[in-house]
């Protein structure tokens, strides 16, 4: 733990002695005169006790490659040229089976270390990694991994004894990472996995994620009490609930609730302002259904609002209808998003945005998702609607489940070939299929193996 709050930190002692020799960390030999920057070698887990006591505005300490059994533990410092910890073989990195706690500081970097959760660690409930009370700290190629409970270890998940936030066989559990009253937070190229809830995001302002791997994890990220919040270039898929939705056993009383960004109003004292989403992959993949983007204002107190959402240029294959869902919001735009179904499903459950009766002054410009029905569909909204609430729907492509219609959208099968592309033609065995398209726009999504399209004249839009 570190002492001072100023841009260096007092060196432990003995006996009116330094315990480290300098040249040990390399000081005199890479310090030159003039320049109070360093670069200094750890070696293990009781070296980087003493290396961060040690460290100095401007260094870098490089810790070998290997497991640290221990925690990475920042309290109380501030780097005006900042700190940065990181691995001497990027490709070998530092593992850390303990916990990551900056606290109360500012200007560091981490990057190249992998934090994977010893069973103690990933049993006891804590956050994995938090972030309290500080300023511009950056995590960039850092994994954060929880661990999966054993049969040993948890509860069977379809037992009487299983709750959400107990211990369950097989499932994640506890908090990857918690960030509180902190301003200046970057996540860069971060994978998270095998946790309950994978960012806990409170009080905090200007943090952005960019670049996030967030697979086989309950929950993503959740936020209230945010301002100037963004979510770009990232990859949300395979997330695994206890218990899946459509699993017939969940009857929707104490399971998960899970969602891939979410955020709410209760017990909010700011709101949730200036958020942006955009640029973004969220796929089912090979996990289960989870609502996409979705959150409201309910509950909060009188005046406590959600304001400028731009939801933007993102592609969502999901088999929850909630794909994109907000209430509460004042101002901002969902433009240019394309919303597929991970799978055919049907009608009543398909996959679309909603905008509550609690949204105003919103623009949905662009987007492109199958067509649905119900009050929730955007093509039913009636000019008196949009207009009590200001809200603009423009340009929104509705595709077909009529193998009729130009367009027809199927999720693909070899056996639906001959009802593919508009009157094009068909056919193949197990092992491919050849497809000819007819004159008028085709549309094709391809599945799992390697595809070969032969066209005449092709525009190709997509991700």
């Amino acid at each position: 733990n570190l002492r001072s709050r100023n841009d260096t930190c007092n060196p432990p002692s003995q006996g009116g002695k330094e315990s480290v020799p300098e040249q040990r960390w390399g000081f005199a030999d890479r310090r030159q005169a003039g320049d109070d920057k360093a670069v200094i070698t750890v070696d293990g887990a009781q070296d980087l006790v003493s290396a961060l006591a040690r460290a100095r505005s401007g260094d870098t300490l490089k810790l070998a490659a290997g497991t640290y059994d221990t925690d990475l533990k920042i309290r109380d410092a501030s780097y005006a040229r900042g700190l940065t910890i990181t691995s001497e073989d990027p490709d070998n990195p530092a593992v850390f089976t303990g916990n990551l706690e900056v606290a109360n500081s500012t200007n560091i970097t981490i990057t190249d270390i992998d934090f994977e959760a010893s069973p103690e660690v990933g049993l006891s409930g804590q956050d994995q990694a938090r972030l309290n009370g500080s300023e511009n700290i950056t995590l960039e190629r850092v994994k954060i991994a929880g661990h999966i409970p054993t049969a040993a270890e948890g509860v069977d998940p379809y037992s009487d004894e299983a709750a959400r936030l107990k211990i369950i066989e097989g499932y994640g559990y506890g908090t990857a990472l918690e960030i509180r009253l902190s301003d200046g937070i970057r996540l860069v190229d971060v994978e998270i996995t095998d946790v309950r809830q994978a960012v806990s995001l409170f009080d905090s302002e200007n943090v952005t994620f960019d670049g996030l791997d967030m697979h086989d994890v309950r929950e993503g990220i959740n936020m209230n009490d945010v301002r100037g919040v963004t979510v770009k270039d990232s990859h949300f898929y395979d997330f695994k609930p206890w218990l899946p939705l459509n699993d017939p056993a969940n009857d929707g009383s104490g399971f998960d609730h899970p969602d891939m960004i979410q955020y709410w109003g209760v017990n909010s004292d700011t709101g949730v302002h200036d958020i942006t989403i955009t640029n973004n992959l969220f796929e089912m993949g090979e996990g289960e259904l989870t609502q996409t983007i979705f959150g409201h204002m309910g509950k909060a107190d009188p005046g406590v609002t959600a304001t400028n959402f731009n939801i933007s240029n993102n592609v969502i294959f999901n088999g929850h209808s909630n794909a994109i869902t907000i209430g509460g919001v004042i101002g901002g735009q969902i433009n240019n998003n394309v919303i597929l179904p991970n799978d055919d499903i049907p009608v009543g459950s398909m996959t679309r945005i909603r905008i509550s009766s609690t949204v105003s002054d919103v623009d949905v410009i662009g987007n492109v998702m199958v067509r649905t029905n119900g009050d929730h569909a955007l093509q039913n909204w009636t000019d008196e609607q949009k207009a009590a609430q200001n809200i603009r729907i423009e340009d929104l492509t509705l595709l077909s489940r009529d193998p009729d219609s130009p367009d027809y959208w199927r999720v693909w099968q070899a056996q639906n070939a001959d009802q593919l592309l508009g009157g094009g033609q068909g056919g193949g065995s197990t092992g491919g299929v050849d497809l000819t398209g007819s004159s008028s726009a085709d549309n094709l999504e391809g599945g799992e193996g390697n595809d070969v399209l032969n066209f005449a004249s092709v525009t190709v839009a997509g991700v």
